[in-house]
């Protein structure tokens, strides 16, 4: 069984626009103790703010977010930070 110090660290951006939603999974992931660092966002646009600021490594994206399409919030994530090394 694999504990905290196998574990890389991994920067984890929760997209969507529902507040419990993204609460819920940052707390299944902390509670997890993976000691991997989340960010949340509400929003495509606010989800691009955070990536222009924060090392990111995995987006977890909403498909139906309010001012943007999810699928199109992962087209222009690929787009604008090609080096990323990101699953989205």
């Amino acid at each position: 069984m694999a504990n905290r110090t196998d574990n890389a660290t991994l920067d984890i951006l929760i997209v969507d626009d529902h507040e419990i939603m993204r609460e819920g999974l940052e707390r299944v992931l902390q509670d997890a103790d993976t000691g991997w660092r989340t960010r949340t966002a509400g929003s495509g646009q606010e989800a691009l703010r955070v990536l222009g600021r924060e090392p990111i490594q995995l987006a977890i994206v909403d498909l139906g977010l309010p001012d943007m399409a999810g699928l199109d919030l992962i087209k222009r994530i690929r787009a604008e930070h090609p080096r990323w090394p990101c699953w989205c």
